[in-house]
């Protein structure tokens, strides 16, 4: 029993853990043979999954392997109550379905699971009466063994798949994702966010996320960070980062702290997402509004000061006082030429602005 159990520590799929049972330690029992089926809960039925005896005539082969549905069967019926049997005269009981050759006995031990069914063990003999209560305790302790194990092995295979699946999720993702640690360290980030830095995986988490950031910007962020609590675990902020070839990149990052039962910050996750366009075109706006009030002020300085020659003429030729009219014309007609150049030049001013 202690050397099955200790066999059983270094398997790791349910295979190794049923052919473990049926050739390493049932086999020891002077059993004639024996044969292990796992229960698919899909089909609902008992798929023969290892064996020992003339159902096993080399490795890990089953001879003419059988499928029973629940219910059919002696195995069946163990399955479908739950309850191990020992039948001492095979002949007199109906359910006997004979396998390779007609035995004379058999002895059946469902493997559960917390109320669960995984499967059975199922052994037959030539010989009347041959199994005992002996037999029947210690085919029950192999079979809990035999549970506890296929039900962590099976668990580490759903978790391995759902964490692969949830890594392709994760790393199909537009937004960027990143895992971190309080001191900055990186441990996980998503390929969105090494594509849009221009850099490789390995080059990602080796880099430092607080040193990478501008120094001027450095202290604002860990003061950010000092202010997370497990009431308030969130914080937003806009980072640049020098990508490949020194380029700029702007992003908007979302901030999640997790933390221990001690209160301490364990790692941050980080959902951020490219706000290059957003900083360019706020650029574009401030470029704008800076070339508005260039424009204004010219207007204000060299356009109102030949509109006020001018009028200061009309304002004269109302009065009839003009002693000199050619000198107002030519008066008139400086600042029409001035009103005209400064026109022509805040025209080319904002066109030339205007293709920026």
């Amino acid at each position: 029993m202690e050397d099955f159990a200790a066999r059983l520590f270094g398997k790791v799929s349910s295979d190794d853990i049923l052919w473990g049972l049926a050739q390493s330690c049932i086999s020891k029992l002077g059993f004639e043979d024996c044969v292990v089926y796992l229960y698919n809960k899909t089909s609902g039925v008992l798929i023969q999954k290892a064996a020992f005896g003339p159902k096993n005539p080399h490795g890990h082969a089953i001879k003419n392997p059988l499928n029973l549905p629940i219910g059919h069967g002696i195995v069946g019926n163990v399955a479908l109550t739950g309850k191990a049997e020992i039948v001492n005269d095979t002949s007199k009981d109906a359910r006997y379905i004979p396998d390779e050759t007609v035995n004379a006995s058999e002895i059946c031990v469902p493997i559960i699971y917390e109320g669960e069914l995984l499967g059975v063990i199922d052994s037959e003999n030539s010989k009347k009466g041959y199994y005992t209560s002996s037999h029947l305790r210690l085919l029950k302790t192999l079979s809990s063994l035999c549970a506890a194990k296929l039900t962590k092995v099976t668990a580490l295979y759903q978790g391995k798949i759902y964490g692969s699946q949830l890594d392709s999720l994760i790393q199909l993702i537009p937004d960027f994702m990143v895992v971190s640690t309080p001191s900055g360290k990186r441990r996980f980030v998503n390929k969105s966010y090494c594509e849009f830095m221009g850099k490789m995986p390995s080059e990602m988490i080796s880099e430092n996320i607080i040193e990478s950031l501008p120094a001027q910007e450095r202290a604002t962020y860990q003061k950010s960070l000092q202010e997370l609590s497990p009431k308030n675990p969130t914080m937003t902020n806009v980072q640049m980062n020098m990508g490949a070839n020194n380029k700029t990149q702007w992003t908007l990052w979302n901030e999640t702290a997790v933390f221990t039962k001690d209160g301490d910050i364990k790692e941050i996750l980080s959902i951020g997402r490219d706000i290059n366009a957003f900083r360019q075109s706020q650029n574009l706006r401030e470029n704008y509004i800076h070339t508005l009030e260039e424009i204004l002020q010219k207007t204000s300085h060299q356009v109102r000061q030949p509109i006020a020659q001018i009028l200061g003429i009309i304002e004269i030729l109302r009065t009839d006082q003009v002693n000199d009219l050619d000198e107002m014309l030519t008066y008139m007609r400086k600042s029409v030429s001035q009103l005209d150049l400064v026109t022509r030049e805040l025209n080319d001013y904002i066109h030339d602005n205007s293709m920026i």
